[in-house]
């Protein structure tokens, strides 16, 4: 059975207003509800036919959900993420031979001992939480759901999980990140967020950067630069946080930039360096007005990567030069 990430979290946001009718809490440590079957139950031998992770992350976290589902006797895993939404749901179909690593999964972590798992930490405002579910090839199923707790073994099950996945979800990535790359960029630059952020051998200058076009927030233009090392300018902080008219914004200039050095190819970039300590990090989100967004991070830097923060930096310290200067 297919499901959704936002049909979990609704389903799991339900289950979690229904809770005081049915579950027995523990109120020294606010914990409530079912351990499930326990270590003593016998697993399914028939193989697993469809499964269901979902994982829920904290506030600014990410979600993500792996499926395999049935669809007139072929199967397909789904991966769906939070930290993707341009790439939607994304499908490939996989053989018994899978199947088989899946029923090896099951049977290694003795998932049949957390069937009617149902826990939850009412005591944690904010946190994370999970939904699995798992249908057999005789018909019988298996289901666990954890909000702010989970069943002993989950960290060894999820280790082993993603070893199963990874590598397809990973072919899948990038296979539509390149195809992002070749649609290339059509719309006009309408947002920026820039951050540079120098650590330990890398210096400490940090640059943050949030422009947009007038009217999505009062103070369109947001810029703080901490100038350590005095490369663009005189050692100090600096501050730019203004009301900006759209001509006094150069997007245009940004733009040609974004395309003299073909920063498409650092679509959904995110690498780290080994020696990532002494590396500068940056992270960047340019959003187009065709509602494509271009995003890079890391401490490993993409090609032509120097060249841009250059003339970018030159580019937004000249914007700023228009502004009153606050200390």
């Amino acid at each position: 059975m297919k499901k959704s990430i936002i049909t979990i979290l609704l389903a799991m946001g339900i289950i979690g207003a229904f809770a005081g009718c049915k579950r027995n809490p523990d109120p020294e440590n606010g914990m409530s509800g079912s351990d499930g079957a326990g270590m003593n139950a016998e697993g399914d031998q028939s193989g697993v036919d469809t499964f269901y992770y979902a994982y829920h992350g904290s506030i600014g976290g990410d979600s993500y959900s792996y499926s395999i589902n049935e669809e007139d006797g072929k199967h397909f895993f789904v991966y769906e993420s939070m930290l993707y939404p341009d790439y939607g749901e994304l499908t490939r179909e996989v053989d018994g031979a899978f199947l088989d690593q899946l029923t090896q999964l099951y049977q290694d972590c003795h998932l049949a001992a957390w069937d009617g798992f149902d826990k939850t930490n009412d005591h944690v405002l904010d946190g994370d939480g999970f939904s699995l579910s798992i249908t057999f090839r005789d018909g019988r199923s298996l289901s666990a759901y954890g909000s702010n707790s989970t069943p002993e073994g989950y960290k060894d099950f999820c280790e082993k999980m993603e070893a199963l996945f990874s590598p397809l979800k990973q072919e899948m990535l990038e296979e539509k990140r390149q195809e992002k790359i070749a649609e290339g960029i059509s719309g006009k630059l309408t947002f920026m967020m820039v951050n540079y952020m120098q650590r330990g051998a890398s210096g400490s200058d940090k640059y943050e950067i949030f422009i947009t076009m007038p009217g999505v927030r009062e103070k369109n233009f947001d810029v703080q630069i901490s100038s350590v090392s005095g490369e663009l300018l005189p050692e100090g902080t600096y501050q730019y946080y203004e009301a900006v008219e759209a001509d006094k914004i150069d997007f245009a200039g940004i733009q040609e930039l974004i395309e003299k050095y073909d920063l498409i190819t650092w679509y959904n970039y995110d690498e780290t360096d080994e020696d990532y300590a002494n590396k500068e990090w940056f992270q960047m989100s340019f959003g187009f007005d065709d509602g494509k967004t271009l995003n890079a991070m890391g401490t490993k830097h993409p090609e032509h990567y120097e060249e841009f923060r250059k003339e970018f930096l030159e580019l937004i310290i000249q914007m700023c030069s228009q502004i009153e200067v606050k200390q």
